[in-house]
């Protein structure tokens, strides 16, 4: 097997997870950090349920559970499987599974009483409580309401929730610390594990309780901005002055800008099960840039996918997105015709 740079610091890595539920392994693309550290963790012993890889397309979940089910001998679905909107290869033996990140939201929005919840509650056996955070994080923000995610392993549930502004997680599991073995946290954000055969009637009681606790209106989603931002002017500088804020968390959130006159550049694809892509451009005719939008914003019956295939103008909210080794993008907040300032 060829050696990738990656391969140095894993013995490390696997040595920090038997001590705790968490890491953070920093690498630059090509390190080898999606095709060499799910496998490694197949064999530790606290590893027995399912690894989930998230990747951000489905060209590369297929791509990587095939090259890691290569270095097994072996074909996808066998000990490496992948899940994608198009195509899925998971055997009754799999451990790790590929996927990108709108399966792995639609395996968690699979629960008819999610949506319509005031909080969004979900486990399931493989899911590593080093991740439970992160990905809490991004479902609070794309539905607007508190989220708990628990990984099932060996009796035990244990997870990680986080909150929206207005709603005391830890205040309102307060309530409920007759479940916890273990319980902490402040008020946006929170751990603990509980027993796993309560675990359903946990979810039950915290969703009833939520919904006396949390009012309607705390779970619409009010947009305000930071400021009236044209795409053009969206270059290397700024976002080098954006990033002087970081980091960012609920006292000091990501800024959010506004944009008048906005056209697509071009049709939206889809992206996973809940995703839009494309370019975006300003109503003066100037270079597009990339964008992105989730959850709500990319559903069928939303604003923005009439309003950008019709070509209409149309003023957005946005927050700008930078990440290490790809273009910087724009993630559409909300969309609405474009009205005059």
């Amino acid at each position: 097997m060829t050696s990738l740079p990656i391969d140095e610091v894993i013995p490390d890595l696997l040595a920090a997870l038997r001590g705790r539920t968490c890491a953070l392994l920093i690498a630059p693309p090509g390190a080898g950090k999606t095709t060499r550290v799910a496998p490694a963790l197949l064999q530790e012993d606290w590893c027995t349920g399912q690894v989930l890889l998230l990747v951000p397309r489905r060209l590369a979940a297929r791509a990587a559970a095939e090259f890691m089910a290569g270095a097994f001998d072996e074909k996808p679905g066998t000990t490496i499987g992948y899940a994608t909107r198009l195509d899925s290869k998971i055997g009754k033996s799999t451990r790790v599974i590929a996927m990108t990140h709108g399966v792995f939201l639609a395996r968690i929005e699979a629960d008819p009483g999610s949506r319509e919840a005031a909080v969004l509650i979900e486990g399931q056996a493989g899911w590593h409580r080093g991740v439970l955070g992160i990905a809490a994080s991004k479902l609070a923000r794309e539905y607007h309401r508190p989220v708990l995610l628990f990984g099932l392993e060996e009796g035990r549930a244990s997870g990680s929730g986080r909150s929206i502004p207005g709603v005391s997680l830890h205040g309102v599991l307060s309530e409920m610390t007759h479940f916890f073995a273990e319980f902490g946290g402040h008020e946006q954000a929170v751990g603990g594990s509980l027993p796993s055969a309560r675990f359903e009637e946990f979810r039950r009681d915290a969703r009833e309780l939520f919904a006396r606790r949390v009012s309607p209106e705390a779970l619409l989603r009010i947009e305000h901005t930071d400021g009236e931002l044209p795409l053009e002017a969206i270059d290397e500088a700024l976002v080098d002055d954006l990033s002087r804020l970081e980091p960012h968390g609920a006292s000091n959130p990501v800024p959010v800008f506004l944009a008048r006159g906005v056209r697509a550049a071009g049709p939206l694809t889809a992206v996973g099960v809940s995703g839009l892509r494309g370019r975006l451009s300003s109503g003066s005719g100037g270079r597009s840039i990339g964008c992105i939008a989730w959850g709500t914003q990319a559903r069928e019956d939303s604003l923005l996918p009439r309003l950008s295939g019709s070509h209409a103008p149309m003023d957005v909210l946005y927050r700008i997105e930078s990440r290490r080794g790809y273009p910087t993008r724009v993630e559409i907040l909300d969309c609405r015709p474009e009205v005059a300032a």
